[in-house]
């Protein structure tokens, strides 16, 4: 038995072949070249010269002439377009010496039958061959009716321009010869560009061209075996270790692969009717292959690059390929020519296209027939002739050099092979798959470290673990057989124990596995985030790292919640069908949590890959824009969790959800906006909300913050966490985040009684219109007085504010990426920008150049205006507060702002990135509302979860204030796009993709380049400009953070008098504010800055947009002069400061209301 088991210790770290008596070619291979860790080849560039056939028509005269010919099924399969990686993936495992796919589960082909079924094409018939000795010019002018000028023909080949000139539009009536002519010149330019791909894109190889002289001859050639002698070719060229192209008949390779193989096939969206041509009476003779031309999805089975595909390819299952794809049903359905070839689809014998011969062996596959497989004889396919070409043979009878093979072709139907019927799948141990694994190459992808984050394969470890299962049974089996004694049993155990460790030791994580022995191996951590039902009663204690309980809660009778999601599944793949389902969000945040703390930021991507991002966020945008402006909550018995700005803070999300409960059918979530920026996992947070909402689009409402805009995520932080996390798809991604952002409602009504918003209150505006039209009338009349008029008016218009009503709201245009500060649509940036005043009257924002400030007064106007109870609202954090007199504090998450209003706050120990060692330490909090009791909020207070992982900021936070012209809020201001680095940063372990950071005209990104090249540059962002104006200090994140105590905090807030039934909920309208989504272009803007009209302030936006990109290296000097011309110093301002805290009071009432 020892002698048994010592052979698969030693295969553990040889991917084969261990005899190599079969692959004795395998040091030319790619293969070889992979694992070598050489270069590794990277994909193919596959060539085809059809292109210039699409819009060259298809006369009916000729398709009837195709028809006979049997070659209808190329034209109308041939520009199906290619997966370069799958081809490459599929070449890295074809063998020259067997003309085979070696897959871990046996040899599968391309062979006769494919090329009948799929293609139509003729298969039994005389070769494709003969003389190239003509005067090509000549024979043009004989076949085709015109002869080719010097500059037209070069050798064998003549251009396809002069073909498409000469022959594209078929007369009226043509005559016979006319006919033939144009026929023979639609061929050769089809057949020549599907068989051949060579680099001469824009040329024609008429080799074919004498065999078209008889109309009859050619509906009789094989034109089938030499198609699949081309394919054949170029396999064997292509894998070769230092080829970096491939030619030929790709179309069929991917054909097959789609039908037979699990890797890369698309799934067909619907199938394919029969087609007809006028002019032809009947349905057109559709080979199989046709059905893919069907509309593709890889929705249900991913499309990956290269290296994913070598990884699925390595792992690959019996129960993964189809071996017998074409079933009596789909066959009785095929014209008679695709089936035609039937009694030689297992010939063994040379396949033949003038120079080319290559060997058909499909005794080695005979699985694919429905036959048992055994161990295959030894074949030779005469590697010499590779060597055999055209080069230099201008003039050459092929038909007389290949006289052997073509008599070989010739007695095809002598050498069918035969075998016995397959009864069922193919047992591990049969001998031809213990014979078969010593004598294949069974892995591709290498077994070498990989910079943490990169795509890990697991093909290899999971073969391992295969034979060492496999090991483990044979040992313990004959163990059971023989007399045990002391001595032979510590020998069996110790033998069990050995390969019990190596399968641990392949599997464990790749730096282990290098380093030593499996217990070496860091066990891997359950995920801490998934809850156990739990009451909201109880004490708030936010998880740490080590946290092991994982439990589901309840999600109602809206999902199956039984399958217990992965604990580090990557990549993430957009599920069947595009419907979400729990235990797939439950997948993305274990991903999402892992990444966070496994990943640097520039390998996000190949965890949410760019098409899962789109589909998601699609998928999203099409539910939110039509939602209307203020969404309206209503249910006989429910609970609603309203949280707060939450700022890219990822694990503190994670605990609220745990926390409070996962949304489902009797608990509904209305978050409030500021999901991004300032955050390091502002993407993370974004993208994790838009599943929930896509899961329960009637459960979860995702209102917009103000920093759900262009102008905050380019200063602070969201714009360049983007550009960092997806690299040269940044743009791409960053645009679709933008115009998600403009679909988000504004406001949610609860039970018709709690009106929730980010901001706050906003302005009527019909009034404020009329009025500026007077004036505007006014201006015209007295020109010379333009200033005291701008004076006075600016009076005027404050003076005129008053309270905006929730059908105002209703109307208003929300799909603004930036909202305007002037015009017709005030009320967006007033519901996202205004914050609450201890003064009583309305107040125009001066500093902030945007939205409003409002007294107690003003909140119990609304209340009753509206039939409210309670206001909740957000926009302001512990530093936003710290010196706003006459305001509570945030310290606790939340602050009870006037009667019936509560700001909300859900982002504990804020903002991440600071810079003293001064902490604000504030606590998170969510409110939750129990209808119909709204009256009494319960407030839950809740401590940041420590420690975070580590992060850098994406933003200049130590040295960034929220005024005017950062934020480009005031006309054309521009607004600064900081992207510095914290002072002290391990600029080469942490800033590796943006040193590397490209756009999409692939110029490095000059701003983070500068940045870093500069650490001048940095000190004085850092240190001089820390303190200006309206300055919000910021403190830098320790690296280490003690976990804190829990809070827990439940506040009953109870308004006397309040009608237990509430009335019917305010009438929101549904407002469609754009163009449709689908509309949209998804084609990655050059710049992600560049302006988006809106409301006809796109001039003003690209003018804000291109001074910002001219002052983007010069933020601190810029802050600083700023501050120099208004006459302030950076002493007189204190840390923690908001702007935007004073105006000019107004008071808001009418003399109705006195």
């Amino acid at each position: 038995m020892e002698m048994e088991i010592q052979p698969l210790l030693n295969l553990d770290l040889d991917p084969g072949p261990v005899d190599q008596s079969v692959l004795v070619w395998q040091h030319e291979h790619r293969s070889a070249a992979i694992w070598e860790d050489e270069v590794p080849p990277r994909e193919l560039t596959c060539r085809h010269k059809l292109l210039g056939m699409r819009d060259w028509p298809l006369d009916p005269l000729v398709c009837r002439q195709l028809i006979e010919f049997g070659l209808y099924g190329v034209y109308k399969v041939a520009f199906i377009q290619l997966d370069y990686a799958l081809i490459t993936a599929l070449v890295e495992r074809w063998r020259p010496e067997t003309h085979t796919f070696h897959l871990p589960v046996g040899e599968i082909t391309i062979t006769l039958q494919d090329v009948n079924i799929l293609l139509g094409l003729r298969v039994d018939g005389p070769a494709v061959t003969g003389s190239t000795k003509y005067n090509w010019a000549d024979l043009c002018e004989d076949l085709l009716g015109c002869r080719p000028g010097p500059k037209d023909l070069r050798g064998s080949h003549v251009s396809l321009g002069w073909l498409r000139d000469n022959f594209t539009h078929l007369p009226p009536n043509p005559d016979e010869d006319t006919l033939k002519r144009h026929t023979r010149a639609f061929v050769l330019a089809l057949m020549s560009g599907f068989l051949y791909g060579d680099k001469s894109k824009h040329d024609v190889a008429l080799t074919f061209l004498p065999l078209l002289r008889d109309f009859d001859e050619v509906a009789r050639l094989s034109w089938g075996s030499a198609t699949l002698a081309l394919l054949y070719r170029e396999l064997c060229r292509a894998s070769k270790r230092t080829v970096s192209t491939i030619c030929g008949p790709l179309v069929l390779l991917q054909l097959w692969a789609w039908e037979r193989l699990h890797v890369g096939r698309p799934g067909r969206l619907r199938d394919v009717g029969a087609s007809f041509m006028d002019g032809i009476d009947g349905p057109l003779p559709d080979p199989l292959g046709c059905r893919w031309r069907a509309s593709l999805s890889h929705k249900e089975n991913p499309r990956g690059g290269l290296d994913f595909y070598r990884d699925q390819f390595d792992q690959q299952k019996d129960d993964q390929v189809i071996w017998k794809p074409y079933t009596p049903d789909l066959l009785a359905k095929l014209p008679l020519l695709c089936l035609s070839g039937q009694n030689i689809w297992r010939t063994v014998a040379p396949l033949i296209c003038f120079d080319v011969v290559e060997w058909h062996r499909p005794d080695r596959v005979l699985r694919q027939f429905g036959l048992c497989q055994t161990i295959p004889a030894p074949c030779d396919n005469e590697k010499t002739l590779h060597a055999i070409d055209k080069r230099g043979k201008s003039e050459y009878d092929w038909s007389a050099r290949h006289v052997r093979h073509i008599e070989l072709w010739e007695a095809r139907e002598a050498s069918v092979v035969l075998g016995e019927p397959e009864y069922g799948p193919m047992d591990y141990n049969d001998p031809y798959m213990e014979w078969y694994r010593r004598i294949t190459r069974r892995i591709i992808s290498p077994m070498k470290e990989r910079r943490p984050g990169q795509f890990q394969p697991t093909g290899f470890a999971f073969q391992m673990l295969v034979q060492r299962i496999a090991a483990i049974y044979a040992r313990s089996k004959a163990s059971l057989e023989e007399a045990l004694t002391i001595d032979t049993a510590r020998r069996t155990l110790q033998e069990i124990l050995d390969l019990s460790a190596g399968a641990l030791q392949l599997n464990a994580p790749l730096g282990s596995l290098l380093n030593g022995s499996a217990s070496q191996a860091p066990t891997p951590e359950l995920y801490p985030m998934l809850p156990p039902p739990m009451s909201t009663e109880s004490t708030r204690k936010p998880f740490s790292a080590e946290t092991s309980d994982v439990a589901f809660s309840g999600i109602g009778s809206t999902d199956d919640v039984s399958a217990v999601p992965s604990s580090s599944q990557k990549p993430v793949f957009w599920p069947s069908g595009g419907r979400l389902t729990f235990s797939w969000i439950c997948d993305v945040m274990l991903a999402f949590d892992w990444s966070s703390r496994n990943l640097p930021f520039s390998e996000f991507s190949s965890v949410v890959p760019i098409n899962v991002f789109d589909e998601l966020v699609l998928s999203a945008t099409k539910i939110l824009k039509k939602e209307p402006n203020c969404v309206s909550i209503n249910s006989d018995k429910a609970k609603v969790v309203v949280v707060g700005d939450l700022h890219g803070q990822l694990h503190d999300l994670l605990f609220l959800l745990k926390d409070s409960g996962f949304p489902n059918n009797d608990q509904f979530y209305v978050f409030n906006g500021n999901y991004v920026d300032k955050g390091a996992w502002g993407l993370e947070t974004f993208l994790l909300l838009l599943c929930w909402k896509v899961f329960l689009p009637e459960r979860v409402y995702l209102l917009r913050g103000n920093h759900e805009s262009e102008s905050c995520t380019s200063v602070y932080g969201f714009r360049n966490e983007v550009l960092s996390k997806y690299g040269e798809k940044g743009s791409h991604v960053y645009k679709k985040c933008l115009d998600c952002f403009q679909f988000l409602p504004l406001a949610s009504l609860i039970a018709g009684k709690v009106f929730t918003t980010h901001g706050g209150l906003f302005r009527n505006t019909s009034s404020f219109l009329s009025q500026k039209q007077e004036r505007s009338r006014k201006r015209k009349r007295n020109q010379k007085k333009q200033m005291d008029n701008d004076v006075s008016e600016t009076e005027d218009e404050i003076d005129s504010l008053s309270l905006g009503s929730l059908e105002e709201l209703s109307k208003a245009k929300r799909r603004v990426i930036d909202p305007p500060t002037e015009g017709s649509n005030l009320i967006p940036g007033d519901i996202l920008w205004s914050n609450p005043s201890p003064d009583a009257g309305l107040f125009v924002n001066k500093e902030k150049g945007i939205g409003l400030l409002w007294g107690p007064d003003c909140t119990a106007k609304f209340l009753q205006d509206n039939d409210l109870k309670l206001i909740i609202r957000g926009n302001e954090g512990p530093d936003a507060r710290r010196n706003r007199d006459g305001l509570a504090q945030m310290d606790e998450g939340y602050a009870r702002d006037h009667e019936g209003l509560i700001t909300l706050f859900s982002a504990p120990d804020y903002p991440q990135f600071q810079d003293t060692e001064e902490r604000y330490n504030n606590k998170g909090a969510y409110i939750i509302l129990q209808i119909p009791e709204y009256e009494e909020p319960e407030i839950h207070v809740f401590e940041a979860v420590s420690p975070r992982p580590k992060a850098e900021a994406y933003y200049g936070f130590s040295c960034l204030t929220d005024t005017p012209q950062n934020l480009g809020h005031k006309g054309s201001c521009p607004f600064d796009s900081l992207s510095t680095v914290p002072e002290g940063k391990d600029i080469s372990d942490s800033s590796e993709m943006v040193e590397n950071e490209t756009t999409d005209s692939g110029t490095v990104a000059s701003v983070d380049k500068d940045v870093i090249d500069s650490p001048d540059r940095q000190e004085t962002g850092s240190k001089e400009a820390i303190l200006s104006e309206t300055g919000a200090v910021s403190r830098v994140l320790s690296d280490s953070v003690e976990q804190p105590e829990s809070h827990s905090e439940i506040e009953n807030i109870s308004d006397k008098g309040v009608d237990p039934e509430p009335p019917a909920a305010n009438d929101v309208l549904v407002v469609d504010s754009g163009d449709a989504l689908e509309a949209r272009t998804d084609k990655a803007t050059d710049d992600v800055a560049k302006p988006i009209e809106v409301d006809g302030t796109a001039e003003e936006s690209e003018t804000r947009v291109r001074e910002a990109k001219d002052n983007e290296a010069t933020v601190p000097s810029n802050l600083l002069e700023h501050n120099a011309e208004n006459g302030t110093t950076s002493e007189s301002v204190e840390p923690g400061s908001e702007p935007g805290d004073r105006g000019i009071a107004v008071d808001c009432t009418t003399d109705k209301d006195r």
